[in-house]
């Protein structure tokens, strides 16, 4: 018998006060983020160019406590505390 697995999706924000990018950049409402690069960053690997182009979109998050980002043209989700490994991009 397979043993089956469960996915926990979280949809908070921790309310980081002026998030930056990996680059240092001010994000706010509406600035777009390339992909989050976290796991490659930190096996070393290069950030393919792929993952360089814009997916997420900032908006304000629904509790008013902070910014979320939601996907440009897929549904996709990623919290503020991942916004250092991304880049702000427009």
């Amino acid at each position: 018998m397979a043993e089956e697995s469960i996915r926990i999706y979280i949809g908070g924000c921790s309310g980081i006060k002026n998030p930056v990018d990996a680059n240092g950049k001010q994000i706010t409402v509406g600035s777009k983020l390339t992909w989050n690069f976290h796991d490659d960053y930190y096996k070393g690997k290069p950030v393919a160019d792929w993952m360089k182009k814009p997916i997420f979109i900032v908006k304000e998050h629904d509790s008013g406590e902070g910014l979320c980002a939601v996907g440009i043209d897929k549904d996709l989700y990623l919290h503020d505390f991942k916004f250092e490994y991304c880049e702000a991009v427009e």
